[in-house]
């Protein structure tokens, strides 16, 4: 009977057991979090100028357009074919007496506060740009009628003949070079050039002159039949004003001393003319031509003559300053 009792309460115990292994738990409810707003947080944009890319020589201004950039010459410089340069080149025409015009334009530039780099002038250019090479602080009128007076021995019968048959070229060349010390163009206070045309063994050529003594260049350039008198078949050397792209010389200036920004002083009445390949911006002052100026008295440095074709030269370059 006890084992039988025993039996019942093992299989009382044993039932219990797996009742309770089988009940299934309850889990606790879960707490649902809100969904969080997603920002999406985006890098700083980077300034393509900062660090400053822009280290050329006169070229560190750097202008951004989002992710590209430029590099610009730093002021005061011009980009001229690739090159960042302050450089300026004076180029002073061809004219005769017209030329005088020149010595009013340098007026105007001198107090403009312009700088030139260069100077190339041909015929009457290359007088008074010479002239103003050797010494740009000195009064031009002054020093012309000096070199003048001198050719002509300021007498009244030298003038009178100078007048009436004309000056002597080789006359010219001698008092230029005593008056100014046989001084080389590689001398001038600023670089200077000139041309003309080189007649030999009936060849003609341009010959460019950026060296050697001046005084022969610069009487070279200037060798005008209509002011010396010299016997055409002794001529060797002879003024290229006939020649259009010699007449005011831009593209020379520009080979020899650009990339530049050129300030041309055209005295002709023609067109400036230049082949494609110059690529020196021009700034032109164009002094207007007229013919109520007396030429042989200007040329004798006589007033007004004289002066009304400085006066004009001096307005044309400041209405053509007051428009940069």
């Amino acid at each position: 009977m006890r084992s039988v009792l025993k039996f019942l309460v093992l299989i009382l115990l044993f039932s219990s057991f797996v009742t309770c292994s089988t009940v299934e738990k309850k889990e606790e409810p879960k707490v649902v979090e809100p969904v969080k707003e997603v920002v999406e947080v985006l890098p700083e944009p980077v300034d393509p100028c900062e660090p400053n890319p822009c280290i050329e020589k006169n070229r560190s201004i750097c202008k951004a357009d989002k992710e590209k950039f430029v590099c610009e010459c730093n002021e005061g410089f011009r980009d001229i074919a690739g090159i960042c340069t302050d450089k300026k080149v004076l180029v002073l025409s061809v004219g005769a007496d017209k030329g005088f015009a020149h010595i009013g334009a340098i007026q105007a530039f001198n107090e403009a506060g312009i700088e030139f780099s260069g100077v190339f002038g041909n015929s009457m250019g290359s007088l008074i740009g010479s002239l103003y090479a050797i010494a740009p602080n000195q009064d031009l009128v002054s020093r012309y009628r000096k070199l003048i007076n001198s050719v002509v021995n300021s007498s009244v019968v030298s003038q009178v003949n100078a007048l009436l048959f004309g000056l002597k070229n080789d006359v010219f060349r001698k008092k230029f070079d005593d008056l100014n010390n046989s001084i080389k163009i590689e001398e001038t206070t600023i670089p200077f050039a000139t041309s003309f045309f080189k007649i030999k063994d009936g060849r003609i050529s341009l010959s460019v002159m950026q060296s050697g003594n001046l005084a022969y260049a610069v009487s070279g350039s200037i060798n005008n039949p209509l002011i010396f008198s010299e016997p055409i078949n002794n001529i060797e050397n002879l003024d290229p004003g006939f020649d259009r792209i010699s007449a005011t010389p831009v593209e020379d200036a520009c080979r020899l001393f650009g990339p530049a920004v050129i300030y041309a002083v055209n005295v002709t009445g023609d067109e400036i003319m230049y082949t494609p390949k110059m690529n020196c911006p021009v700034i032109e002052v164009k002094v207007p031509v007229s013919n109520d100026i007396d030429t042989e008295k200007a040329l004798m440095g006589l007033d007004p003559d004289l002066r009304i074709l400085v006066l004009r030269g001096y307005n044309a370059a400041n209405k053509v300053l007051g428009k940069e």
